[in-house]
């Protein structure tokens, strides 16, 4: 029998669970559904809406940007994202968005 080694970078999972525990949670913002005039557009998944100014992660746990704005039905809101530097926003779409 073969043994399977264990990676040596945590996974996602691991850093975020990692996180969780450092008292840090992370809450799911939404998915980028569209952009428009270089911000991304984000679906909220709930009526718990962010702050404006909140930074924003991406799947990969790296800084996707801030949000910037809030705005459509109070029932599930979209936020406007604007990307960090070096960012190109179209690759951003169907992405889900974190934060802290």
């Amino acid at each position: 029998m073969s043994r399977v080694r264990k990676a040596i970078y945590p996974s996602v999972v691991e850093q975020w669970y990692a996180q969780t525990l450092a008292g840090c949670p992370m809450k799911r913002v939404g998915e980028v559904v569209r952009t428009a005039q270089g911000l991304a557009i984000a679906r909220c998944s709930d009526r718990e809406v962010p702050d404006i100014g909140a930074s924003v992660l991406d799947e990969s746990l790296d800084t996707a940007g801030r949000i910037v704005d809030v705005f459509g039905p109070v029932d599930r809101p979209y936020v406007a994202v604007s990307p960090r530097s070096g960012v190109v926003v179209d690759t951003m779409l169907g992405t889900k968005l974190y934060t802290r």
